[in-house]
């Protein structure tokens, strides 16, 4: 099923905006995910049919379930930064901010080249100043507003879980390529486990393919007595 076109109608266009999500942000394991999508009066329509509202209980088949329904509701962009590449901009930036606002320019540019909107909304727009300046270097107007509650707006649930569900395939994807299963929203206890595991059988190379290496958890997984780190 393909999106539907952008919105065209007067009434649509006053209430268009670009809505933001993330996931894998404070997760220590899998990428960093942005998500924008393009949302007008008839897309919010349809995210409320979704019952998105109680996003905690989904698993994770049926949050990947939502996510195709919501791709093909409106238009949207996902922004996925690797743990490799991740790592290697911490070391230039040494701010995770400045990552997700990067990110967040990059999503939102790929939208406003397929729609026209002025309007952004973000719950964690990472560094504001980062995300105004680029964008008006681009030439991209656009009012930033930040929702600290997603539960008010439907459509920050959405691009939450399309974010969310992309984490997910992605995490599941890394996990598959070494062979170890990767865990999310667990204590700390359980990453240093899986981390150890990781690093005896490869060094802290491996980790850094899988890992956001300036969690505080990086130091205690790589006291290891004897490992290759």
């Amino acid at each position: 099923m393909q999106s539907p076109p952008v919105a065209s109608t007067s009434k649509q266009l006053a209430q268009a905006r670009i809505v933001l999500g993330v996931a894998g942000k404070d997760d220590y394991f899998g990428p960093l995910v942005i998500s924008a999508l393009y949302v007008d009066a008839w897309a919010e329509a349809q995210f409320s049919m979704l019952e998105l509202h109680d996003m905690a209980l989904l698993s994770d088949d049926l949050m990947l379930a939502k996510s195709e329904k919501i791709k093909a509701i409106c238009a949207h962009a996902l922004v996925i930064i690797g743990p490799t590449n991740y790592n290697k901009a911490y070391e230039t930036t040494h701010s995770q901010e400045s990552m997700l606002a990067w990110g967040n320019v990059r999503a939102i540019v790929n939208i406003l080249d397929k729609a026209t909107c002025n309007i952004v909304v973000a719950h964690q727009p990472g560094d504001v100043s980062i995300v105004e300046t680029a964008l008006a270097k681009k030439g991209r107007q656009v009012m930033l507003k930040q929702e600290t509650d997603t539960r008010m707006d439907i459509a920050l649930t959405a691009a939450t879980v399309l974010a969310q569900a992309e984490y997910v395939q992605c995490l599941d994807q890394l996990a598959q390529r070494i062979g170890q299963s990767l865990p999310k929203e667990v204590s700390d206890e359980m990453m240093i486990k899986v981390g150890r595991e990781i690093v005896v059988r490869g060094g802290k190379n491996a980790l850094a393919e899988v890992a956001k290496l300036h969690f505080e958890v990086t130091k205690a997984i790589l006291q290891i007595e004897g490992s290759n780190a």
